[in-house]
């Protein structure tokens, strides 16, 4: 791709999960309230942002947020899903499910954010981050079970017309590809290579520390044709504003990814950014400035022909085909 390609890509992925990212995380979920809490507000902006910039981008959901209600039938959520016993989480994986509606519990439905994203000016991909938030690539994960979320999402996504070609693998674990392709997919984001891949854990947070800190240039990447699905690995994460993160200059941020857009223009490549836009919640006030310097750079380098911005499934028609 890289001799064919005069131009460089950038891809934009958003996991969009509300609370289903803690579904199995019950202290994360009460940490993390107040931020989920702000993410309706925060979508509306970054897509207030995206139409005005003319950006087309990739919306992972979780497909239990196409709901706009689910109740329990015999004392059981979603008795035809196929459950899997963890060993991490002990309770049923529907347990923090409320089986509610949307206008109760606003955190675990989001029908009217899918809506909006749908209704966009501008054109938005709406992928899957599977339907409840599960963990692909655990080696505990049943087969009946994967094909379970991969059928409810599928029942969930019929109401809207949508063929969603692009799938986003929870906690970006990645499994179950031949599952995957037997449904419409074509594509999924892959892992993010990484120069500290092999360190241990501690030594690997201290990398990633330094990596963020100094904005060290991200990897651009190139699509892999993995049986006829297409991977589109990650290439930067941009970080939320708390723990540790904190201490991140917003500027290393914002350096770091026009690096990359810089690196994919030169080398041909694809430069695949992505984050959850709960994680704008941590600090709006300077995360989505600092997301619409990122889109006026990445402008910039398209107005003068250098970059194309492109969703995940525009991407991999285009190298299918070729």
């Amino acid at each position: 791709m890289g001799d064919n390609m005069s131009k460089g890509t950038m891809v934009i992925s958003l996991d969009t999960e509300l609370a289903w990212g803690t579904i199995d995380k019950p202290d994360s979920y009460q940490n993390n309230l107040e931020d989920y809490k702000k993410t309706r507000e925060i979508i509306d902006k970054i897509l207030v942002l995206f139409i005005e910039k003319n950006i087309s981008a990739t919306w992972a959901f979780v497909g239990h947020l196409l709901l706009e209600s689910c109740k329990e039938k015999n004392d059981i959520k979603h008795p035809d899903y196929i459950r899997t016993n963890f060993s991490h989480y002990k309770n049923d994986w529907f347990k923090m499910d409320p089986a509610s509606n949307i206008e109760e519990e606003p955190l675990w439905y989001g029908k009217d954010i899918v809506e909006k994203v749908i209704n966009s000016d501008v054109y938005q991909e709406i992928a899957s981050h599977s339907f409840a938030h599960l963990l692909y690539g655990n080696s505990e994960t049943k087969k009946e079970t994967a094909i379970s979320d991969l059928e409810e999402f599928e029942k969930a996504i019929n109401d809207y017309n949508i063929d969603c070609k692009s799938f986003v693998f929870p906690r970006n674990q990645v499994g179950f590809i031949d599952e995957l392709k037997k449904f419409s997919y074509i594509t999924y984001r892959g892992e993010e290579p990484s120069w500290y891949d092999g360190f241990s854990r501690y030594p690997k947070k201290v990398a990633h520390m330094v990596d963020q800190f100094f904005a060290i240039t991200p990897p651009v990447v190139e699509p892999v044709n993995n049986d006829g699905l297409l991977n589109i690995p990650a290439s930067m994460l941009y970080l939320s504003m708390d723990g540790f993160r904190k201490y991140i200059p917003l500027k290393s941020r914002i350096n770091k990814a026009k690096k990359g857009i810089n690196s994919a223009i030169k080398k041909g490549k694809i430069f695949h950014f992505w984050f959850h836009p709960f994680n704008l919640a941590t600090a709006p006030d300077k995360l989505i400035p600092g997301l619409e310097e990122i889109i006026d750079y990445a402008n910039e380098m398209r107005k003068s022909n250098k970059l194309e911005i492109k969703t995940m499934g525009e991407t991999a028609e285009e190298f299918l085909e070729d």
